[in-house]
């Protein structure tokens, strides 16, 4: 067993020896071969013989097929791939290939199924040199066969075609129709093809008939009139189909995109289908779910459209109705009588809106939504409601007579207000909103995140709102404003801006603007002072934090011409920050007001009636601030005592005692004229109007006006005391010093204290 086991380990040894030796000493130059398996199907043969041949690695072979009498070479496969149908047949040797030789029988004339009659060609393979008719209620059956025909295949009614893995081919495309299923009666004509596939780019019509279609390859136009059609999982792009005359078109799990689908007066179900292009018009409807239109989704003449859970794209609607839930949109646009409904098309249904333009008279409804862009123009109309816009480049723009409602919103970036349009916006939020040319607009419980600009003739009505950084309005604007936040405001040109209850922490009034605010805080008020009217009244200390304000005091600034304002500011105290500043040739008039700053420019004239300022500034030779007050004045000794009986006399620069009288019993003396205290001139030069003579007895004290620009005045005259007034305080520690040691002598005589 053992000398056994050796020997097979000999043999084995000398196997490998052999096999390296024969590899290692092959020739270089030895040609590399390719096997072709050359077969038949059908009646003929070919040249080579049908059988195993052997060829160089790239060397070119030919095949050429030689079909029996009857017979025609339908076509070859290589590899059982189908590989067209030239004969001969040339094949680059640079693998192994199996090429087969496809006949088809030949039927010559045309193929007529009679009335009432069944044809059936099972697992055959034919070349039909004619038509094929088939006849009233007659059935020509084709089952896993290939049929070429020559002509053309005429269905009448309650004829049948059925096809059943068959593949159907026409020699001639581009003749009319090459498959027509006609009613001319009252009979249904029907073409019934399952894992068929119609080749070349054929012309099919349908009128009263219908056709199921399932799992085909075929580049077909389907022309359907008063025709239903079901079609569910083609293998071909370049599917098209056109229904009219009340026609049905439905389809279902088209996973290759139908290339065109076009209804008129008919109506069409889509489940789970792709189309690139659909076109509806004249009372069609359609009805689009799990669906997607990759290239243009178009709605006319009073077409109807439901779709749900799809993605559109290019859709156009003029003078036609939708309804879309749940749905990608990439662009919309909706001409003349459009009426659109567009909900559910946000990111928790997986969907979004790109853009939205519409036109002429469409109406549009858009809720719980996200949206890209939305554009309204002519007299359209439209309802945002629950709408998210997305990108940073998002907008919504009214043209137009347009009119839109936007409420409990987020337009992330701007609003364009427009050309007559007329907008309401409510609960929404956005970056900034600009209005120009007679737009007409509203904002309530709103909030803009950073501006809100109008111009041009523009009216707005804001309540309830916030802005957060500016807001600026001109150019014959109007803007009333109640319940609302305001940070940076201002208003020019000849512009109307009424507000009330409101704050705002900065407002600047400029040029010939006309502004009211009732009731409201302002922290920070600016005039500049160039033909600007305005009316401030009713304010309530309780609402203004700076403004410690008298009942019924205003603002009121009214122009005497467009460069020469005229203003007068009645019982009010203006917050620290108020700057007061008027230039060109203005007059102006301030009466019982407390001021922080009053500045007059460029041959400006300012007359302060009753009123205080903190500081000022005047530059030009002719600009000059007139102090006008009624003098109160408090007449005391160096020791701050109140005088009563003192004598005040007002003089003027010309020695004349405009007002005299005696202090009370306070010391305390009030004119009762309006007097001119002193003249403020270029570079703050001040002349003196008024000096103030006060005197008691022999006692007497002088001062200029010039001291007393705040209206209460304290004035000291130097009146000695007498010895008791002098020195009580050392009288008082006598009396109680000696009221002390009595009470101790008493005590002692009683024997109270030892």
């Amino acid at each position: 067993m053992k000398k056994l086991s050796q020997i097979a380990t000999i043999i084995t040894l000398c196997t490998i020896v052999l096999s390296f030796s024969f590899s290692f000493f092959k020739p270089a130059n030895a040609a590399v071969q390719y096997t072709l398996v050359v077969e038949v199907s059908g009646g003929g043969t070919t040249i080579p013989a049908p059988g195993t041949h052997l060829y160089d690695k790239d060397s070119i072979v030919s095949v050429t097929a030689l079909p029996d009498p009857g017979w025609v070479l339908s076509h070859w496969r290589r590899n059982g791939s189908e590989a067209g149908s030239a004969n001969p047949y040339n094949l680059t040797m640079n693998a192994n290939y199996t090429l087969t030789a496809v006949f088809a029988e030949i039927i010559n004339g045309d193929l007529v199924v009679k009335n009432d009659e069944v044809t059936e060609f099972v697992n055959r393979n034919i070349f039909l040199n004619g038509n094929i008719a088939i006849q009233e209620n007659g059935i020509l059956r084709f089952d896993r066969t290939r049929i070429a025909v020559n002509r053309s295949i005429t269905v009448q009614e309650n004829g049948t075609l059925f096809l059943n893995r068959t593949i159907l081919i026409f020699n001639q495309t581009g003749v009319g129709y090459n498959l027509t299923l006609k009613n001319p009666v009252s009979g249904q004509p029907r073409l019934l093809a399952f894992n068929s596939n119609i080749t070349s780019s054929i012309q099919i019509y349908m009128n009263g008939a219908s056709a199921t279609i399932t799992n085909m390859t075929s580049p077909s136009t389907f022309t359907l009139a008063n025709s239903f059609i079901n079609v569910t999982g083609i293998k071909s792009a370049l599917f098209r189909i056109f229904a009219e005359n009340s026609s049905q078109v439905y389809l279902n799990k088209i996973n290759i995109a139908l290339q065109n689908l076009r209804i008129t007066s008919s109506s069409a179900t889509l489940v789970n289908a792709q189309v690139s292009s659909f076109f509806a018009q004249v009372n069609a409807k359609a009805n689009f779910s799990k669906s997607t239109v990759r290239e243009s989704f178009v709605l006319a003449t009073n077409a109807s459209a439901r779709v749900e859970n799809s993605t559109l794209t290019g859709v156009v609607i003029t003078n036609a109705t939708a309804y879309i839930t749940k749905t990608t949109i990439a662009g919309l646009q909706a001409f003349g009588n459009a009426s659109l409904v567009i909900e559910d098309c946000g990111a928790q249904a997986g969907a979004a809106i790109s853009t939205v333009k519409i036109y002429n008279q469409t109406k549009i409804s858009i809720s719980r939504s996200e949206l890209l862009t939305f554009a309204s123009y002519n007299t359209s109309e439209a309802t945002l409601e629950k709408v998210r816009s997305v990108g940073s480049a998002s907008f919504i723009a009214t043209y137009g007579k347009s009119r839109v409602i936007v409420n409990n919103s987020e337009q992330a970036d701007y609003f364009y207000l427009s050309d007559n349009s007329t907008v309401s916006i409510s609960n929404t939020t956005t970056r900034k909103i600009l209005a120009w040319e007679n737009a007409n607009f509203s904002l309530s419980k709103a909030v803009v995140r950073e501006a809100l600009s109008i111009f041009d003739n523009v009216f707005s009505l804001i309540t309830q709102t916030r802005i957060y950084q500016r807001f600026a309005i001109s150019g014959y604007s109007s803007t009333l404003i109640s319940n609302s936040n305001l940070t940076i405001t201002s208003t020019w040109d000849t512009s109307i801006f009424s507000i009330s209850n409101s704050s705002i922490a900065f407002l600047l009034i400029a040029e010939s603007s006309n502004v009211e605010i009732n009731n409201s805080l302002i922290n920070e008020l600016r005039l500049q002072a160039r033909s600007i009217k305005g009316i401030f009244k009713g304010f309530n200390s309780a609402f203004i934090t700076y403004w410690n304000i008298m009942q019924n005091n205003s603002l009121e600034i009214n122009p005497l011409s467009s460069m020469m304002p005229n203003l007068t500011l009645r019982s009010s105290q203006i917050p620290r920050y108020f700057s007061l500043e008027f230039s060109g040739t203005s007059n102006i008039n301030i009466t019982n007001a407390k001021l922080y700053y009053v500045g007059a420019l460029e041959n400006t004239i300012i007359r302060m009636l009753n009123s205080t300022m903190e500081t000022y500034d005047v530059e030009g030779l002719n600009a000059k601030i007139y102090a006008h007050l009624y003098f109160t004045f408090l007449i005391v000794t160096p020791q701050n005592a109140p005088i009563a009986e003192a004598t005040v006399k007002i003089i003027d620069v010309n020695g004349t005692i405009v007002e005299s009288g005696t202090t009370d019993v306070n010391g305390i003396f009030k004119s009762n004229k309006l007097l001119e205290a002193v003249t403020i001139g270029d570079k703050r030069t001040i002349e003196e109007s008024l000096l103030i003579e006060v005197s008691k007895d022999s006692y007497f004290a002088r001062a200029p006006s010039a001291q007393f620009t705040g209206g209460d005045t304290r004035v000291e005259l130097p009146i000695p005391l007498s010895w008791w007034q002098e020195y009580w305080y050392l009288i008082v520690v006598y009396v109680v010093l000696a009221l002390f040691v009595t009470s101790m002598i008493i005590l002692k005589k009683t024997g109270k204290i030892g």
